[in-house]
């Protein structure tokens, strides 16, 4: 394992001014920034505790150990503002996987009690500690624990939760995904996941579990599932219904992707399918919501890889026929309070609102 040591307080100060920047303009409500600022503020402080830390486990959330990622999301409105987004592992890689769970959970404690959130505590742990093993010693032998994510627009605050669903074996992981789901399931929910979970099972492996928080509701359950098979081979089953659009958009996107990045490149592919909450206690119903294919960037290489990679996304941006204005400003604003980024993933949206593509970049840490 890479034993460098790291420093993180060359991404706090940066991280402060890309949110002032983000969200200027007339559309922030002035109590919705300070209290975004605020949230931003804890995760930033929670992520990058100051001084010197030793890498002391596999980084989870990027492969080079920096330990947050702002975001972008384009879809067909170019009117609408564009959301603040930004995901981090709290606690970093300077700490062994269970004390950072302690620290995720304990930063989202608090920001919970800031939003008069708290009774979404209880069902959050739930969720986490049927995801992962009951003791220190084996959640320190994992890859990662727990990410955090704040998504600010006018209209309110989000947060996330992603928790590593990346140990044990096949059967266990799908095992234990199933009882965790089934757990906070309607009964009426469970045969159309059930049919959703066949689909998957020779095309893909559980990784993760995702909650998404807002207006003080457990709204979407995500589950998150790393495609097995190479190129595009089983995208359909997981796409499912959104397919028929996915196609025109996903085979073009294979097409360019090697011929920019070569037939050799890493094609790493996970799916999230999005389960709503419904009720005040956000208990999973039917019908199965959006279908989220994430494309990993994080093998590009700086110079001429991060310009093929931006030439990807570009052409993504066309095909999905979103407007690349905010996809300019988002870069813009990260070259210009960071000294460095890099791409991390890019994804799409199928749902019937409209397809979206959202872009994930990482500051530059420069770890050794």
């Amino acid at each position: 394992m890479n034993r460098a040591v790291i420093g993180n307080d060359g991404l706090l100060r940066p991280g402060e001014a890309y949110y002032q920047r983000a969200t200027a303009g007339e559309a922030w409500e002035g109590a919705l920034r300070e209290r975004g600022r605020r949230l931003h503020g804890m995760l930033l402080g929670a992520t990058l505790p100051g001084g010197e830390a030793r890498l002391v486990r596999r980084p989870s959330l990027t492969l080079d150990g920096t330990p947050m990622v702002y975001s972008v999301k384009l879809t067909r409105d170019r009117l609408a503002p564009v959301p603040f987004r930004f995901l981090c592992e709290p606690g970093g890689v300077g700490l062994p996987v269970s004390r950072q769970v302690t620290v995720a959970l304990e930063t989202l404690g608090e920001m919970l009690e800031i939003l008069a959130w708290g009774r979404l505590q209880a069902r959050v742990r739930g969720m986490v500690d049927g995801i992962l093993p009951g003791t220190a010693a084996a959640r320190d032998e994992l890859w990662g624990g727990i990410w955090l994510g704040l998504e600010l627009a006018p209209r309110g605050v989000g947060l996330r939760v992603y928790v590593n669903l990346r140990h044990g074996t096949l059967r266990e992981r799908w095992q234990r995904l199933a009882d965790v789901m089934g757990a906070f399931s309607h009964q009426d929910f469970m045969g159309p996941w059930r049919d959703w979970m066949a689909r998957l099972w020779e095309v893909a492996l559980p990784v993760g579990v995702g909650m998404a928080l807002a207006e003080g509701r457990l709204r979407v359950w995500r589950p998150y599932f790393a495609m097995t098979a190479p190129g595009l081979a089983g995208l359909p089953r997981c796409v499912a219904e959104a397919w028929p659009r996915g196609e025109r958009v996903l085979r073009p996107l294979w097409v360019r992707f090697r011929e920019l990045f070569g037939a050799a490149a890493p094609w790493r592919v996970t799916v999230g399918v999005d389960c709503p909450a419904r009720g005040e206690q956000g208990v999973l119903r039917p019908p199965l919501g959006r279908v989220k294919v994430d494309l990993s960037l994080q093998f590009v290489r700086p110079g001429a890889g991060y310009q093929a990679a931006e030439a990807l996304v570009e052409d993504l941006v066309t095909l999905a026929g979103c407007g690349r204005e905010a996809l300019d400003h988002f870069l813009a604003g990260m070259h210009g309070c960071f000294p460095g980024v890099g791409p991390e993933f890019v994804s799409l949206g199928f749902e019937p609102e409209g397809d979206h593509v959202t872009l994930y970049v990482r500051p530059w840490m420069g770890i050794p």
